[in-house]
């Protein structure tokens, strides 16, 4: 049974920013990130909410740019295709704020759950004879694993940061992923 995390993971990150203010301003802000595994860059929307001084909870979502590939098929024929990958990544964080004292920086490691979807598309090749055959094989597959890494944030001004986060994703599909962003108060 194939179990779809998007609806779940919508209704936490829903629930999360629209209950009343816990002890901070809640932030939400946009981040690119390149995948270590596809080796592309993405794109992704990430939540901050600050639970007290030391904790705070990230959930957040990132989308990758497909890559194709080209790769030799089993068999006598020496054919090739060409394999498309997409990548999309859920992700749900605590952050645990290191005291440094040092005004609008703030150091954060990070450990938290992480859902991927891998969708892999092969095409182009002349197996079939029908040429309205596009895609010949068409593989989705998804994991369920951990994320631990650190973050760096520096307030620009009030309600605004900018943030730069490492981290490694364990799972089937495991990867670094780096990412750069910025973050506004709600």
């Amino acid at each position: 049974m194939k179990i779809n995390f998007l609806p779940l993971f919508l209704a936490v990150f829903t629930v999360f920013f629209f209950l009343p203010k816990v002890q901070a301003q809640n932030e939400l802000g946009f981040k690119t990130a390149y995948s270590s595994e596809l080796q592309t860059f993405g794109g992704g929307v990430r939540g901050v909410l600050h639970i007290n001084e030391s904790f705070s909870f990230s959930p957040e979502i990132a989308a990758f740019l497909p890559v194709s590939n080209t790769i030799l098929l089993p068999g006598e024929g020496n054919e090739t295709a060409s394999l498309k990958t997409r990548l999309v990544l859920f992700n749900a964080d605590f952050h645990y704020n290191l005291d440094l004292y040092i005004p609008d920086f703030n150091i954060y490691l990070l450990a938290g759950f992480n859902y991927t979807d891998v969708d892999k598309r092969l095409s182009g090749t002349e197996l079939f004879q029908d040429t309205s055959v596009n895609d010949v094989f068409d593989v989705r597959e998804s994991g369920i694993g951990a994320n631990l890494g650190f973050g760096v944030d520096y307030t620009i001004r009030t309600g605004l940061k900018v943030f730069a986060e490492p981290k490694y994703v364990f799972n089937d599909f495991s990867q670094f992923i780096f990412s750069l962003g910025i973050t506004a108060s709600l």
